[in-house]
């Protein structure tokens, strides 16, 4: 049996308002690679009129079981609507959280007072360890940051400027020219991840035991197999023969003048269209509490075992692109997930 409990600190993360609140329902939340923490409501143990405004307070939500008897931290989120309920017999306060990487959309990337940040030949993880330094001078207490073993270096120098974006705008566009296999992801403790993806699998799910069900979808819309780039210096183009032989052209026109040297450019067209080239197939595991689903997260990589039927979609190394948490139960989704704009994926997903 699991029981919820949430710490609450004020907006800096280091001052305790409330230790023990309990958390009267299982909560509910998404973990989506290439973001992060999805909203969740909470409903707590506090009547009507007792507790004071918490709005823009930090949330810490710790899962008790067997396992962790002391609780294990599995959302930080930033309070952003507050309710309190009586009558017809209720008494209650509901709290609505934002995955703390939300606060990366409260303010813009900068170069002091200027609105513009110019990386010259600069590793991807070296600007988004630029990008969270700067984060850290607005909002004091680490409530988001990484440390030397969350940011793998790829090993490519990249030159963009960043004009007017926002933080998680620039973390998005310098994902952008990380090149094929990797991911990035911010965790419940709010620390910045960028790994390249598995090459065996993380976890080992069971039909029968923790597997409850197994549901797949392929769609071709998605398809993109020629990528051409305008970008400030010239233009780029990328494409798949056999993709192109197979589902027919599917082109995608992009014009960014932010991108300024042709390595980059290659860098963006060649993602673009090795990520794209090849029809979605969407694969989702229902997994129970036979398996420790707080420790599941994005980007880690699953094989499925025990399947009483051969299957060609379900490969050996399956990456879990998004994590459904529902407290027994975790929905896995594997493959590429669509889910609205990015910056909507990231906030309300």
């Amino acid at each position: 049996m699991k029981k919820y409990v949430a710490k609450i600190y004020d907006i800096t993360g280091a001052t305790l308002q409330s230790t023990q609140a309990e958390i009267l329902e299982h909560p509910k939340f998404t973990k989506t690679r290439n973001a992060g923490l999805g909203q969740c409501a909470i409903r707590l143990n506090y009547k009507f009129g007792e507790f004071a405004s918490q709005l823009s307070n930090v949330v810490k939500i710790y899962c008790i079981n067997d396992a962790n008897p002391t609780g294990k931290l599995i959302y930080t989120g930033i309070v952003s609507q507050q309710y309190e309920v009586f009558g017809s017999g209720l008494q209650y306060t509901e709290l609505i959280l934002l995955g703390i990487q939300s606060l990366l959309m409260n303010a813009y990337y900068k170069n002091g007072a200027t609105y513009s940040v110019t990386h010259t030949n600069d590793d991807v993880s070296t600007i988004l360890e630029a990008i969270v330094d700067h984060f850290q001078t607005v909002y004091s207490g680490s409530l988001i940051s990484y440390t030397g073993a969350s940011i793998d270096t790829i090993g490519t120098d990249v030159t963009y400027t960043f004009d007017q974006k926002k933080w998680l705008q620039a973390i998005e566009g310098a994902f952008d020219l990380a090149g094929e296999g990797w991911y990035w992801y911010i965790n419940e403790a709010g620390v910045l991840h960028l790994h390249q993806n598995p090459t065996s699998a993380t976890h080992l799910f069971t039909v029968g035991k923790d597997i409850e069900n197994i549901q797949v979808e392929r769609s071709v819309e998605k398809i993109i197999n020629e990528n051409y780039l305008n970008y400030n210096g010239g233009t780029d183009t990328a494409s798949d023969a056999t993709s192109k032989s197979t589902y027919g052209v599917r082109e995608q026109y992009n014009d960014d003048q932010k991108i300024t040297n042709a390595t980059t450019a290659g860098k963006f067209t060649d993602k673009n269209v090795i990520d794209n080239k090849d029809p979605k197939t969407k694969t989702k595991l229902t997994i129970n509490s036979q398996f420790a689903i707080e420790d599941i997260n994005v980007g880690d990589t699953c094989k499925v075992l025990n399947l009483p039927f051969t299957s060609s979609v379900l490969s050996d190394n399956m990456v879990i692109e998004r994590i459904d948490y529902r407290g027994e139960l975790a929905i896995i989704h594997l493959g590429l997930y669509e889910f609205l704009h990015k910056e909507l994926k990231t906030l309300i997903a």
